[in-house]
């Protein structure tokens, strides 16, 4: 989790409001935040869940299509950035007595009061605001494996939650009672899993025992922030350093000796810490351990254990809890939450993503345009023409005039993505077409794609399918190899219908070769190219035909560039 991943999420949907459509398609948003879907799916699912994206789902055949759109909530957020939503900090306890040291440490507040949040199969407890962050907590079983040992319960926390970090808090035995004593808190500088061994024989024959774990340490950033809290804390001793983390529950001093002969410099020693490094790390989560020494691992754990868990659980609870108040909780606080920083930094570029730098001045031409009639607009324009790409009964409040040219003066601020839906045997026509449209292109006014341009080494289906959920013109050239194509046919077009139901893409059926029933077909009512319904293939000269149908395309265009005009408040 990451909030500069929503904030980059937010800034991507923000600066589609002055395109049309203004939803993007889920596969665009990875693509442009150079991501795989599972990196950043919580944060969207936490977006919508807070109202700030609108995500909108369709299925065609077995494929479920997902854009997003910002909300009115969402840009209020972008817009006042001090408001921006910060993710809790989430507590896991692995038994009782820790769960209850928290809550009765909290307990001890006036009118304070802890909500259960039923989640799934776990129940997390709302502790409230402290120090600057929510407060959320936990309880796993014991242990990393299992069911509900630490590792699953993490990760579970992490997907309902998305925290900005995860602390470990309870209980550990310690590693040499001459310098350590009962209540004395441990703090995860690094871990290691001592499960992860080599079992082999030295050149005596002797059985020798390797560790073979990583010793991850715990983040700079809670490590600086417990460090800090030591500065006030007048309380037990805190040491930092490395923790053993295993599923035994060790009472033998043996067993215990023999791990310190592992790992020399461990302070102590538990059973929930590599599940909690292993969720968090995996999530890009910060975490770190806070545990007390309960007892040895002597022989003698039963010896006041009631009393012993109690304090040290109570001391850890204690000292995360002074460390939270502190505050530093909140992830790039000094970067998003100062009203100065006005000028809209976490832009993300979809080629490096890299960080584009969006000045304030820019965006304040993406704020809802004033309210102005669109008949002042279009007043001029023919009524006789036809809406290319909608039924003929229908109309758009964009009228184009009959004789109107695109000229630089009324250019969109960006290419229009052009799609080509074509059958391989119609590849010629598609050459002849496109040659027709070389202005448009040369001008900067269309980008045209089509599958031949697919690189070797890409997913063909994934391409497509990219290509087409981007598109703002999409063209059906029609013919007997279009209709009989299972790709083209039963994918390509009934996706374009979609896109064009929603006014997500203006669809254009181009027919090339006569084709038998095609006005039965979803896209017969929408007006077709050339005007005259004659195909492509039926005139005297491919050049008349392609010439007519690329003028239509270009008032398509034009109709286009006047929109975005009125939306965005230019002239």
């Amino acid at each position: 989790m990451s909030i500069q991943q929503r904030k980059q999420i937010l800034q991507i949907l923000y600066e589609m409001r002055a395109q049309e459509p203004q939803t993007l398609d889920r596969d665009v948003l990875i693509q442009r935040m150079a991501v795989c879907w599972d990196e950043i799916r919580h944060e969207v699912a936490y977006l919508e869940e807070h109202g700030y994206v609108e995500v909108k789902k369709r299925q065609i055949g077995i494929r479920i299509f997902e854009r997003l759109r910002i909300t009115a909530k969402g840009v209020d957020l972008i817009e006042d950035p001090i408001t921006i939503p910060n993710a809790p900090v989430l507590l896991v306890t692995a038994t009782e007595v820790e769960a209850l040291a928290v809550l009765n440490l909290l307990q001890k507040e006036p009118d304070y009061k802890f909500e259960r949040r039923f989640i799934e199969d776990k129940t997390y407890y709302n502790l409230g605001i402290i120090g600057e962050v929510r407060i959320f907590m936990v309880q796993s079983e014991m242990g990393a494996g299992g069911p509900g040992g630490s590792l699953l319960t993490v990760q579970a926390g992490i997907q309902a939650l998305t925290p900005t970090a995860v602390v470990m808090v309870g209980t550990a035995f310690g590693i040499d009672p001459r310098k350590q004593h009962i209540g004395d808190i441990l703090v995860s500088r690094q871990i290691l899993n001592y499960e992860l061994q080599r079992i082999g024989t030295d050149s005596d024959g002797k059985l020798i025992i390797l560790p073979r774990g990583a010793r991850p340490e715990a983040p700079a950033r809670l490590l600086d922030r417990f460090r800090g809290g030591l500065l006030d804390w007048q309380g037990p001793k805190v040491q930092f350093g490395l923790i053993l983390s295993g599923e035994k529950l060790i009472d033998n001093p043996d067993f215990r000796d023999q791990l310190r002969k592992l790992e020399p410099e461990a302070i102590g020693g538990e059973m929930e810490g590599a599940g909690l490094y292993a969720a968090a790390h995996r999530n890009k989560i910060d975490w770190i351990l806070v545990k007390a020494i309960c007892d040895w691992a002597d022989g003698r754990k039963h010896q006041n254990k009631n009393s012993r868990q109690q304090k040290a659980a109570q001391n850890a609870a204690r000292f995360t809890l002074h460390v939270i108040r502190q505050g530093g909780f909140i992830e790039d606080k000094a970067n998003f939450g100062d009203p100065t920083l006005l000028e809209r930094r976490p832009l993300i570029n979809s080629r490096n993503n890299a960080v584009e730098l969006l000045q304030f001045s820019q965006l304040k031409n993406m704020e809802d345009p004033p309210h102005r009639p669109v008949q002042d607009e279009t007043k001029e324009a023919s009524s006789a023409k036809l809406q290319i790409g909608l039924p003929p009964s229908e109309t758009t409040p964009y009228s184009v005039n009959e004789h109107s040219h695109i000229s630089s003066k009324s250019s969109l601020k960006t290419r229009l993505a052009v799609y080509i839906s074509y059958a391989p045997e119609d590849e010629p026509l598609r050459v002849e077409l496109e040659k027709q449209l070389g202005i448009l292109q040369q001008q900067g006014f269309i980008d045209v794609w089509h599958n031949r341009q697919i690189s070797a080494g890409l997913e063909w289906r994934r391409e497509i399918e990219m290509h087409l959920n981007t598109a703002r013109i999409i063209l059906l050239l029609v013919s007997p190899d279009f209709i009989a194509s299972e790709n083209c046919f039963g994918v390509e077009m009934k996706l374009a219908m979609e896109r064009q139901k929603y006014g997500e893409a203006y669809v254009i059926p181009i027919l090339l070769r006569p084709t038998a029933g095609w006005r039965h077909t979803p896209f017969g009512e929408l007006q077709a190219l050339p005007r005259n319904r004659i195909p492509v293939t039926s005139w005297a000269s491919h050049d008349q035909a392609f010439a007519e149908v690329a003028e239509g395309i270009q008032e398509v265009v034009e109709s286009i560039s006047l929109s975005h005009r009125w939306l965005t408040g230019h002239s």
